[in-house]
């Protein structure tokens, strides 16, 4: 089967998959992300995936590698963590490690 088109259901939270054979699968996010064990930002990441581009979702759902998507999220984040860590520990050196943690935490919530 081939899958003909995907798009995101606003109504009831699903990724609905159009197959060539006429059928139809409609993929409950919220019991699949449920599943996932990854940070906020890697399910935020799904959240933008599902809706902006539901075909790679639901790709990623079938063939049974969103966890490995997230983990790969997840290491991105925490090097980009340890790369802002170690900048604000060398510009404010007096500052506390759990200081310079909450800066790089905030610098991340606004993206800077």
């Amino acid at each position: 089967m081939k899958i003909i088109k995907c798009k995101y259901n606003w109504d009831d939270g699903t990724v609905d998959v159009f197959f060539s054979d006429r059928t139809k699968l409609s993929l409950i996010c919220k019991e699949i992300e449920a599943e996932i064990d990854g940070s906020i930002a890697a399910i935020g990441w799904l959240e933008a995936l599902k809706i902006g581009h539901p075909l790679e979702y639901a790709q990623m759902v079938l063939n049974g590698v969103m966890q490995e998507y997230c983990r790969s999220i997840d290491r991105s984040e925490a090097s980009s963590e340890d790369i802002l860590f170690y900048q604000y520990k060398k510009r404010y050196p007096d500052m506390s490690d759990s200081q310079i943690q909450s800066l790089v935490r905030e610098a991340q919530m606004y993206n800077e």
